[in-house]
């Protein structure tokens, strides 16, 4: 089982995100950045690039039957022997990018829970031991933790038409000052071939 919110900083996915949109937005045309297609452009990259939202359905939580899990290993004559402990295994269905599990929300505190995905659900682990108590702390801290990766992608989907827009004008800027360049060049050679003909 592997801990949620704990790998990557989800400041880590928008900049990765960002470095994608640049890489699209450089590949764009005058058509896409003016106002014939840009509309069209703009709502095509916010699709791509915003963030879905996690969304836990705690009314369809379940609870399996007690299931031995391995909690650690020791070594006995060279080998490595597991150690089981008896554990309940709570299924919580969600919707949403499955992704977003990896990330640390910005505003994290306090302890991550841990489990697995399987099949739209998350499972959680609960070691028998002061299960009531450890059910609820644990599923208290998923949704803590939900609610901020959700707020954090709330927030970047907010800024992101404000930042597509900023760089399909950018965009536009670059192929205005490359067709002026051309232009110029043009007027250049039309005069010089004019002068060599006269």
């Amino acid at each position: 089982m592997k801990p949620f919110f704990s790998e990557k900083t989800i400041q880590e996915r928008f900049t990765m995100i960002l470095g994608e949109i640049e890489n699209d937005v450089k590949k764009l045309e005058l058509p896409d950045v003016v106002e014939i297609g840009r509309q069209r452009t703009l709502e095509t990259l916010y699709r791509r690039y915003s963030l879905g939202l996690l969304d836990l359905d705690l009314k369809r939580m379940k609870m399996s039957e007690m299931k031995k899990l391995e909690v650690s290993r020791y070594e006995k004559n060279g080998r490595p022997v597991p150690v089981y402990k008896n554990h309940v295994l709570i299924s919580i269905p969600y919707t949403g990018p499955d992704s977003l599990f990896d990330y640390i929300p910005a505003a994290m505190e306090g302890p991550v829970p841990a489990g697995e995905l399987a099949d739209g659900y998350v499972v959680l682990p609960i070691p028998i031991d002061n299960a009531s108590e450890k059910v609820r702390r644990e599923v208290d801290a998923l949704s803590r933790c939900t609610d901020l990766i959700n707020r954090d992608a709330n927030s970047f989907n907010e800024n992101l038409r404000q930042t597509l827009e900023g760089k399909l004008d950018e965009r536009q800027a670059e192929i205005e000052r490359e067709h002026e360049e051309y232009r110029k060049v043009v007027v250049f050679v039309q005069e010089h071939n004019n002068l060599r003909g006269s």
